[in-house]
């Protein structure tokens, strides 16, 4: 650059170094780590569709499932633990 004098200034070389950590990985959402007992009250709920819904409109098929999910959770009321 004009006017300015770097003279013999030397550069410092740029240093790098890698460091790497561990960490535990965290449990997913709705994910149940406890051990329940045997005796615990389980409250199942089947949600299925009304018979005139099970045709299907376009085709008049008879619809078919696919597939069912289930889920666990802990769930409580003012008095007792349920899942």
């Amino acid at each position: 650059m004009p006017g300015f004098d770097f003279g013999d200034e030397v550069i410092a070389e740029e240093k790098k170094e890698q460091i790497s950590y561990e960490r535990k990985k965290g449990v997913k959402k709705g994910s149940c780590t406890l051990e329940l007992p045997d005796n615990m009250e389980v409250r199942e709920t089947i949600h299925e569709l009304p018979e005139e819904k099970l045709i299907d409109e376009a085709t008049g098929e008879e619809l078919l499932e696919i597939g069912r999910e289930s889920i666990n959770k802990l769930a409580s009321s003012p008095v007792r633990y349920y899942t």
